[in-house]
């Protein structure tokens, strides 16, 4: 019983430090802390610290805290869903191509762990590019000022968190004072509701859009062995040949021979 005692209050100063860290996140002005938020989000998913750090956001949306740091978590995970697709077009592989159009849905709905530990997080780059792809999405999301207003979702059902009107000065409720919506910078005022939803359902595709064709450009499987012996064995016939003076065929007759 008094390792409860010891531990509960140092576990309870951790939690606090953490929701502060997140708060004084959000306060990072030009969409930094978006970003930041939108790179960190994935790996902090494979070391199981995300739950942490997303519940005091999503507890202070519960109780009317406007945040843009909730939209930057489905950015991540669209960026993912986007990788993964590329690499199921470009892969040869077809067990590896099932596993990634298979995890699809789940990446849809805000569950990336098939899309990670099954296709992206085994080939790395796919990750790295999902995650880079995620940083500059999220600083441009919260350029945007896309808020999460009132309790939503993961995924597609993140769309139903941004449909409430901004909170255009301060209020205080119940003791706890809640501060305007976040400015979008290219309008110069908070976005209403509906551009809030169009801004949202927009960067999803960007999100997915973007990172499959940086996918597409990037990311290449490795040779076979035998394919790359192949290749260089022909690579040095032609250069005998050309040394020779004499046709490939005849080249590659004469070092049949010599190595009989």
């Amino acid at each position: 019983m008094s390792m409860f005692f010891i531990a509960g209050p140092i576990l309870s100063l951790i939690e606090q430090t953490i929701g502060l860290g997140v708060g004084y996140l959000s306060k990072i002005p030009y969409g930094i802390g978006t970003g930041i938020m939108a790179l960190t989000w994935q790996p902090l998913v494979i070391t199981g610290m995300h739950v942490p750090i997303v519940m005091p956001v999503a507890i202070g949306v519960s109780q009317g805290i406007y945040t843009t740091l909730m939209f930057p978590l489905n950015i991540a995970t669209f960026t993912q869903v986007g990788v993964a697709i590329a690499v199921g077009i470009r892969t040869k592989n077809m067990k590896l191509r099932q596993a990634a159009f298979a995890a699809l849905p789940g990446g849809f709905v805000g569950v990336t762990e098939p899309i990670i530990y099954g296709v992206n997080l085994p080939k790395v780059k796919p990750f790295i590019i999902a995650i880079i792809s995620a940083l500059f999405l999220g600083i441009l999301a919260g350029i945007l000022g896309i808020e999460a207003r009132t309790p939503g979702g993961l995924g597609i059902f993140g769309i139903l968190g941004t449909l409430m009107e901004p909170r255009l000065a301060e209020e205080v409720v119940s003791g706890q004072t809640l501060l305007p919506s976040t400015i979008n910078l290219f309008t110069g005022e908070a976005n209403s509701m509906l551009l809030n939803a169009i801004l949202y359902g927009l960067m999803l595709f960007a999100s997915i859009a973007v990172s499959c064709k940086i996918g597409m450009l990037f990311y290449t499987e490795r040779v076979k062995e035998s394919k790359q012996i192949k290749r260089n064995n022909e690579l040095l016939v032609k250069m005998y040949a050309l040394s020779k003076k004499i046709s490939i065929e005849d080249a590659k007759n004469k070092i049949e021979k010599n190595l009989k």
